[in-house]
């Protein structure tokens, strides 16, 4: 893909709220083992972030 689509893409994206960006990524989940398995990774590492953030304040 060339930068300049790259980059027009990366606009679109940034301009897209956030129900539409998470409809979208539930989709894909649905469809691609690769993306569940990325969300899945994300939520443990945002999940552990909390717990780490939670733990320190403590």
């Amino acid at each position: 893909m060339a930068r300049k689509s790259i980059d027009e893409l990366e606009v679109f994206l940034l301009a897209q709220d956030v129900p539409t960006l998470a409809g979208v990524l539930l989709e894909l989940s649905h469809e691609h083992d690769a993306v569940r398995h990325r969300l899945e990774r994300l939520r443990l590492a945002t999940g552990r972030r909390a717990w780490l953030r939670r733990s320190a304040s403590a």
